[in-house]
């Protein structure tokens, strides 16, 4: 990483001013390898000022087709960067990651004129989620639970919590809350919710907890086998491993876009979905109302022949 003292003060500046806004360590450790990725690829000879939407545009072009990103011409880094191709959603994050910067570049007067406003987001296809069938999820559930009690204790609250992997790693003892059955999750953007739980589906949780919580010398409530704090990075290793042995294709992810999908299957509606998700509009939840989903027709079908508008 070819980075100069005065660029890694700066991003060191704008890492404080987010950690004071109660940004998540997940959000600060996308920001600073987008920031990383952006200077080593531009070099140390340019200064912040001389920075304009060219390069930026380049920068985001060349994230979006991969391969080795080439050098700006007056760049005296030797290095080409190597960059995977991104999705246009991950382009855009990283356009973002930038427009923050350099707002806070601006803002702290280092910079007169921010080269990352003019740079336009990428437009990004709407694709519905990969979701599996309650037989599929079952079949998931009974290779983890063959397996362990970790493996199944994770899958099982990834999908009957509907969790992002973060928050199942960030799930705190205290959160779980037996009496009540119900768990608190700490969201995105320092949003958090209760989700409610049936005391059959709290069962796993208290099996691992008697099991392992004497040993435990952290608030988390999942660790790994050799009770370490749980990370998002070792749960895709042992949902994706599970899934292989039950001859599926699955994330952890795709058990959130799972649990979603059959709530509404099974006619939850939309807006309570949203809460359990923790979306933070009703549009986003939108997405799991599948056109192509046999019950959604069966229920179109059995409308419109209730209906006496044609003749």
């Amino acid at each position: 990483m070819l980075i100069t003292d005065a660029q890694q003060h700066s991003i060191n500046l704008f890492f404080d001013f987010l950690k004071g806004q109660n940004k998540s360590p997940l959000t600060i450790k996308n920001y600073h390898a987008d920031l990383i990725s952006f200077f080593s690829w531009l070099g140390p000879s340019v200064r912040f000022p001389e920075i304009n939407q060219q390069q930026i545009r380049n920068f985001i072009a060349l994230s979006l087709s991969g391969g080795y990103l080439p050098k700006p011409k007056d760049s005296m880094s030797d290095l080409n960067i190597l960059s995977p191709a991104h999705e246009p959603s991950s382009c855009n994050r990283r356009l973002a990651t930038l427009r923050r910067f350099f707002d806070f570049l601006k803002y702290s007067e280092i910079i007169k004129i921010d080269p990352s406003k003019p740079v336009p987001f990428l437009p990004v296809p709407r694709r519905l989620p990969e979701f599996l069938s309650q037989e599929q999820t079952c079949r998931l559930l009974y290779y983890a639970k063959r397996e362990s009690l970790f493996d199944y204790v994770i899958i099982h609250t990834l999908y009957v919590a509907a969790l992002r992997s973060n928050e199942l790693c960030q799930l705190e003892r205290s959160a779980v809350d037996f009496s009540n059955n119900r768990i608190l999750v700490h969201g995105k953007r320092q949003r958090d919710r209760y989700i409610p739980m049936l005391p059959h589906d709290l069962k796993p949780l208290s099996a691992f907890s008697k099991a392992h919580h004497h040993r435990f010398t952290f608030d988390r409530f999942l660790c790994t086998p050799q009770f370490k704090p749980l990370n998002t990075r070792y749960v895709h290793l042992r949902v994706t491993t599970i899934a292989r042995l039950a001859g599926l294709d699955c994330h952890p992810h795709i058990l959130r876009h799972s649990r979603a999908t059959h709530l509404l299957q099974s006619g939850l509606e939309l807006y309570y979905i949203k809460t359990i998700l923790g979306h933070s509009t009703i549009q986003t939840t939108e997405i799991y109302a599948h056109v192509d989903d046999p019950h959604l027709r069966d229920a179109f079908t059995r409308a419109s022949h209730s209906l006496n508008v044609i003749s």
